[in-house]
């Protein structure tokens, strides 16, 4: 699910009638344990800026799971990076990274290899509208491919994107 700030932020937009526009990094994130993090090369500073910072009692660090394919976006990082920090703010919780990303560049702080890597990210910016148009034809949906096919079938997300109807 969207945490509650995210969806409150959305409906702010759009009872006052301003544009709808989300920012995406083009990953998915899980959580692990720190003493995951650590046999990962997590330093012990990491460790405690993580604690200390918006009260980590879970003491958990967020690792990428996946990335969208063909997203320039989410190009620098690899599944199995730990994400740190987002402009220099230790991260730890999905609602964190959300509403850090939101600028138009970024830079966030992650463990590659043991090594702490900071990368300069510019998020993708999005209307969250999704399909506007789909043609049906001879059983077949077509329409432009959204965001999810990249993750769940490496589709990129430009051209066409065809399935059909089970009848």
């Amino acid at each position: 699910g969207y945490p509650a700030n995210f969806i409150n932020k959305l409906l702010q937009q759009w009872k006052t009638r301003q544009k709808i526009q989300t920012h995406r990094l083009d990953i998915e994130l899980k959580t692990i344990p720190f003493s995951t993090a650590r046999k990962m090369g997590l330093p012990y500073r990491w460790m405690k800026k993580l604690i200390a910072f918006g009260q980590n009692q879970k003491r958990q660090v967020l690792m990428i799971s996946r990335k969208a394919a063909y997203s320039k976006t989410s190009q620098p990082f690899n599944n199995g990076d730990l994400i740190l920090a987002i402009n220099n703010q230790p991260v730890h919780q999905f609602s964190a990274v959300e509403s850090l990303s939101a600028h138009r560049k970024i830079t966030i702080t992650i463990l590659r290899n043991k090594k702490i890597i900071k990368l300069k990210i510019k998020p993708k910016w999005s209307d969250g509208m999704g399909t506007r148009q789909i043609v049906n034809w001879s059983g077949m949906v077509i329409q432009t491919p959204f965001p999810a096919l990249t993750f769940q079938r490496k589709i990129p997300d430009t051209g066409v994107y065809i399935s059909h109807i089970n009848q």
